[in-house]
């Protein structure tokens, strides 16, 4: 016997006169060559799938007994009668499972003839995309009347957790708005920080709005963090600033740690939540402009309206305001012709749009949506009472690059400007979380109406 190997997969050639054998795994409806198609002069070919193609429903008889020795019965391939319990574990719904496979009960199909036992294939059932297929020994799928297996589409496995209150509050129709925690991890101290939360959660609360605050926590990405969560959040010197790029490592190393804008923007999207409160934006570095957030990126792909005091005030607004305008992502001044300058009133940049009522801002938002755009921005100028003038603002070399040049740049600001930084970032922190309560109100109440209007 020879074996060649050629683009479509393994040939086992066999002289003739011998038995056909073939070596590995064969599609499930796959049938040995015909005789009657052989040359008397030419060698038997049976052609073997490549790995890629081949289906899980194959038999092997070591790994038949090997399975029979683990007592698994999830990888068992059994007759008719086996299935008949329940699995809760899978979504809730109403599975079966297998008994442990015995010598009555392991499929033997056309293979009893030849005395192999065969056993269900080499991958488990959680890892077959497509679910059960038909048997490769009775070429029969499922019996009629039984439930599947396991089920047809692989089970979602998602890092994404949803906290029960966030679930209920969505469900019910609610309104819910998402709150990021890299302040709470890099942008205050913790005493601070924790006062920040406690001002933004009763800020919605006074709307009957539920808080949902956005953070890894224990290796899973959560939406909707307690007060004592956050607090062990911010107490965590190992917590990292996650953003889009990094969530992923986040989540095994060192499974703790605050999201930006950004980071926090996509939870809110998957959790389908609208609406988002942070204290400023990410966006332009002063220089050549390489140096951008992926706040901006991130709003330019999900349909989410963060509510904030404009672009931190380190930043370059001009070219954060042109790089939105350039993203589709319209910034819509919140009682104001002006952009907000974070912990300044303004930054002296003027917008193109304006909203003086929550339904006036929340009929804008539609409309966006509707014509199938992305992310939006409400600037919301700081109370000039807490407000800090922007020449005072200034960083005259940058402190760091990369994800840490941001937080490296408000600790200059509050050891050189002391608790005057800190009193604002706390103040606009809450001021934005009232707007964005009283906005996801106003969206609750006029989707409704919308909805009626295109019946």
């Amino acid at each position: 016997m020879a074996i060649q190997t050629s683009g479509q997969g393994l040939a086992v050639m066999i002289p003739q006169g011998e038995p056909t054998q073939y070596i590995g795994m064969m599609p499930p409806n796959s049938r040995a060559p015909s005789t009657a198609m052989h040359s008397p002069d030419k060698p038997q070919i049976a052609q073997v799938q490549p790995d890629s193609l081949m289906a899980p429903d194959v038999h092997e008889e070591p790994r038949a007994a090997n399975l029979l020795k683990m007592n698994r019965p999830d990888m068992a391939c059994t007759m008719p009668s086996a299935i008949n319990a329940p699995d809760p574990a899978l979504n809730n719904e109403k599975r079966t499972m297998l008994p442990a496979p015995t010598e009555s009960n392991v499929c033997r199909g056309k293979a009893a003839s030849q005395g192999t036992v065969r056993a269900r294939g080499l991958e488990p059932p959680w890892l077959a995309p497509h679910g059960p297929k038909p048997c490769a020994c009775t070429n029969s799928a499922t019996p009629a009347g039984q439930k599947e297996i396991y089920p047809r589409k692989m089970l979602p496995v998602s890092s994404l957790e949803v906290a029960p209150t966030i679930h209920d509050a969505l469900a019910a129709g609610g309104s819910v708005v998402a709150l990021e925690s890299a302040v709470i991890t890099h942008g205050l101290p913790k005493a601070a920080a924790m006062e920040a939360v406690a001002r933004q959660w009763d800020a919605c609360a006074k709307q009957g709005v539920t808080p949902a605050v956005v953070a890894v926590f224990e290796g899973r990405l959560r939406v909707g963090l307690s007060l004592e969560e956050c607090a062990t959040l911010a107490g965590r010197p190992d917590a990292a600033k996650v953003s889009p790029w990094n969530l992923g490592a986040s989540l095994i190393s060192p499974g703790f740690g605050g999201t930006t804008v950004a980071a926090t923007i996509a939870a809110a999207a998957k959790a389908g939540i609208r609406i988002v409160s942070t204290g400023g934006i990410g966006g332009v570095h002063p220089g050549d402009g390489q140096d951008v957030s992926a706040d901006l990126t991130e709003l330019s792909r999900q349909a989410v309206c963060v509510v904030c005091a404009g672009p931190k005030s380190t930043l370059d607004a001009a070219a954060t305001l042109e790089r939105l305008e350039t993203l589709g992502v319209p910034v819509i001044g919140w009682r104001s012709s002006v952009l907000a300058g974070f912990l300044a009133t303004t930054a002296g940049l003027r917008l193109p749009a304006r909203a003086d009522s929550v339904d006036e801002l929340g009929t804008i938002l539609q409309r966006h949506w509707n014509l199938g755009g992305a992310g939006a921005v409400v600037s919301q100028p700081l109370p000039v009472d807490v407000a800090i003038p922007r020449r005072e603002l200034a960083i005259d070399e940058p402190a760091a690059h990369g994800p840490e040049r941001t937080p490296a740049e408000l600790r200059q600001l509050q050891a050189r400007l002391g608790d005057r930084v800190i009193r604002a970032n706390v103040a606009l922190l809450e001021h934005n979380a009232a707007l964005a309560s009283s906005l996801a109100v106003a969206l609750g109440r006029l989707q409704p109406a919308a909805e009626t209007a295109h019946a």
